[in-house]
């Protein structure tokens, strides 16, 4: 997962923030 946050740093906060929420709505605890 670190990997593929770190290739996400290039693309905006905003966007990192949206796949974020979308990965994680779906992985609610």
């Amino acid at each position: 997962m670190d990997r593929f946050w770190a290739s996400g740093r290039k693309q905006s906060s905003m966007e990192k923030w949206n796949i974020r929420l979308s990965l994680q709505l779906p992985k609610s605890p």
